[in-house]
């Protein structure tokens, strides 16, 4: 009788294993990138908002108070 660990169903488990392994390690990378580019966009997004004057900020209904409040958070934070 052969080797368990030798066996052809165990090879093909560990094989499908492998490449669920492969899967989630592909899948949590993708979504920390995302997340990384989520916050870098906010980042850019509050910097751009930051560097209007007043009067373009009263044209899209923002006082300097609310700009500057944006403008503080972290950029992990909504």
């Amino acid at each position: 009788m052969p080797h368990p660990l030798l066996s052809p169903s165990f090879s093909d488990s560990s094989e499908a294993f492998g490449q669920s392994l492969r899967r989630m390690i592909v899948r949590a990378l993708a979504n920390g990138w995302r997340k990384a580019w989520f916050w870098h966009s906010r980042t850019r997004q509050r910097r751009a908002l930051s560097a209007l004057d007043a009067r373009l900020l009263n044209d899209i209904g923002i006082d300097r108070r609310s700009d500057r409040r944006e403008a503080a958070k972290g950029f992990w934070r909504d």
